[in-house]
């Protein structure tokens, strides 16, 4: 699975609108996530799956990762 290698082929904005519309931002999230756990399964990706998909807010910090970093926070 390389749905995270395709969302980082994506523009910036086009990232940061899958992620802000409320139901798809999850979605996105969460099939990203779950893509890095499977190619490499370390803690950092785990926790950050864990705190994904539980965390109602976590899809706001990722935003503001992509804006500062152009990356999810706690994701390899």
């Amino acid at each position: 699975m390389t749905f995270d290698k395709w969302f980082e082929k994506q523009s910036l904005l086009v990232r940061i609108i899958l992620l802000v519309i409320p139901f798809v931002g999850w979605v996105m999230e969460v099939l990203c996530r779950v893509s890095a756990v499977i190619r490499n399964s370390s803690t950092t990706n785990i926790v950050g799956l864990v705190l994904g998909a539980v965390v109602p807010f976590w899809g706001w910090v990722d935003i503001v990762g992509l804006l500062l970093n152009d990356k999810f926070f706690l994701f390899e």
